[in-house]
């Protein structure tokens, strides 16, 4: 297919989308006047020249990419796959090493909701589900056998196993010594005061424990009272109150010296 640009010139790439749409999509361009099983491009798309056995095509009369086809150009695009959001198995820092057969073999971390295959190998259940096929089959990475969702089943002995293995705090590196089993690993991550954490006011990061302090003393955004109106503000906003703003404020005479309020 030779495409003619609008400046004069002919170019052959882009006729592949063109030809790829007419030979998939079959019925669109199928010549509806006879019985035939040949293809009948629109005429206002084509000009054949049969000296040299081309199809010419104007480029802006090229029809969209198949992904923007819907049922007002009587082709059903192709239906984006739903594909789960990756989760992955545990990547946390453990006493001891795990044994090699609690891990999965996708992303090779203690396997998370861990399942297992009729051909007996361990997965996470997110691992597996996101290497779905876009037929809906599965494939085992280890042997590569075709799985259906019948060959596949929750492994409650060995998630029961990977729950009660001991880890350390994921904040262990900045000072905490606590030592979890894995169930329990979440709800000590949710109030250590090593960890660190932003403030959600100024985004500044800290270690938990320091957060109450922060609010109080340092985040630029705390509410203070101006000493001499009471007013209230945000702490960055406090010394253009000052100088600007706060007429209670004492000032001195530059002729008599003595001291009075702004106002």
């Amino acid at each position: 297919v030779v495409i003619n640009r609008a400046d004069g010139r002919s170019e052959g790439r882009v006729g592949l989308q063109f030809a790829a749409a007419a030979l998939r999509f079959s019925t669109i361009f199928h010549n509806q006047s006879d019985d035939s099983d040949e293809f009948n491009l629109p005429a206002l798309l084509m000009d054949y020249d049969e000296s040299d056995d081309e199809v010419h095509v104007d480029d802006a009369s090229l029809p969209p990419p198949l992904s923007e086809y819907d049922d007002a150009n009587c082709i059903l695009a192709p239906a984006p796959l739903s594909q789960p959001s990756f989760v992955g198995g545990y990547d946390e820092i453990f006493v001891d090493a795990p044994d090699d057969e609690l891990k999965c073999p996708i992303c090779l971390l203690v396997a998370r909701s861990p399942v297992q295959t009729r051909c007996a190998h361990l997965f996470c259940k997110s691992c597996l589900d996101n290497s779905r096929k876009p037929n809906g089959t599965l494939e085992c990475s280890i042997d590569r056998r075709t799985l259906h969702d019948s060959d596949v089943f929750p492994d409650t002995r060995a998630e029961r196993k990977i729950l009660q293995l001991k880890v350390k705090c994921r904040a262990s590196n900045a000072g905490c010594k606590v030592i979890t089993e894995l169930q329990d690993n979440e709800n000590h991550v949710e109030d250590c005061g090593f960890i660190e954490i932003c403030c959600d006011d100024c985004e500044e990061e800290m270690q938990r424990a320091r957060l109450d302090e922060h609010l109080k003393n340092q985040c630029r955004y705390r509410t203070v009272g101006c000493s001499h109106c009471s007013q209230e503000m945000q702490f960055q906003d406090l010394q253009n109150h000052l100088d600007e703003d706060c007429q209670l404020i004492p000032v001195s005479c530059p002729l008599c010296d003595q001291t009075d309020r702004k106002s």
